[in-house]
């Protein structure tokens, strides 16, 4: 996650780029339920995780970062 920050890698769903607009209307619609993490101390946002929870939370790091720091758990789904 970056700093002392931490997620257990089984609970992450997914890793997203913030742009797209559906991205922003899940971090809109999870700031307005109380779902929103926000762990980018006040820094931009490059990365969205999506949790099993359904909490999502924002980070300063890119999402490439994050799938290596994960475990590279992830699949590239533009591959």
């Amino acid at each position: 996650m970056g700093g002392s920050n931490f997620v257990t890698a089984d609970r992450v769903l997914g890793v997203f780029e913030p742009s797209t607009a559906a991205v922003k209307r899940l971090i809109r619609e999870a700031k307005t339920s109380n779902k929103l993490i926000d762990v980018s101390r006040h820094r931009e946002v490059r990365a969205v995780l999506i949790l099993d929870t359904g909490d999502v939370v924002t980070s300063f790091l890119t999402p490439e970062d994050l799938a290596s720091r994960l475990g590279g758990k992830l699949d590239d789904l533009n591959e």
